[in-house]
């Protein structure tokens, strides 16, 4: 099956299409036939070397951190997931995967997607709803009753922290940028005012 596969740290051209061997399900994984796969800043900076220090990769590798998909088989152990499932899912940091046709993901990373989402929604959701998850609940330890502010309420990972933290029963205020960055306005009195 041809894959995306990051051949060394650098540029985009470390990144490039190659023939790899279709993965099978070993014990505790789940074989997902990927219908669509999220692209996020933690893929550039994989690529370019900057979470080396943090995560050992042994590439080449399929490239990609989020998918969503239908299971197409699951290995020995596997007790939550049967063949046809809707999925999506968070693959392991140092695995990676997510950009071929099938992808092979630990059971514990994998979740059956809402069937109000399609493939396209789905895949845009781990990697930020677990980044706002997380913040909320293993950092700041939100409560109930607790009052909550966003940055960015706008963005990926803000507009899914405010659902997050009103569903944890915290009273939520935030912000966003009403204009692009550099871009520039004029004040009522028509002097130009830079960001």
């Amino acid at each position: 099956m041809q894959a995306y596969v990051l051949t060394r740290y650098g540029d985009a051209s470390a990144m490039e299409f190659r023939d790899v061997p279709e993965p099978t399900a070993g014990d505790g994984q789940v074989l997902i036939r990927v219908r669509a796969a999220g692209l996020n800043p933690i893929d550039f900076k994989v690529r370019e070397g900057k979470m080396k220090m943090l995560t050992h990769l042994d590439l080449p590798l399929v490239a990609g951190s989020e998918l969503s998909g239908v299971v197409e088989a699951v290995g020995a152990g596997v007790t939550h997931f049967a063949a046809g499932d809707r999925v999506f899912a968070r693959v392991d940091k140092t695995k990676l995967g997510a950009y071929a046709p099938y992808a092979v993901v630990d059971e514990t990373l994998v979740a059956k997607m809402p069937e109000s989402l399609d493939f396209a929604e789905a895949a845009g959701l781990p990697l930020p709803g677990l980044t706002a998850l997380q913040a909320l609940r293993d950092v700041v330890g939100v409560a109930e009753g607790d009052k909550v502010f966003i940055s960015g309420g706008a963005g990926g990972v803000g507009t899914l922290a405010i659902q997050l933290a009103v569903w944890m029963g915290a009273k939520v205020a935030t912000c966003r940028r009403t204009r692009e960055r550099g871009q520039s306005r004029t004040s009522e009195k028509g002097r130009l005012l830079r960001r």
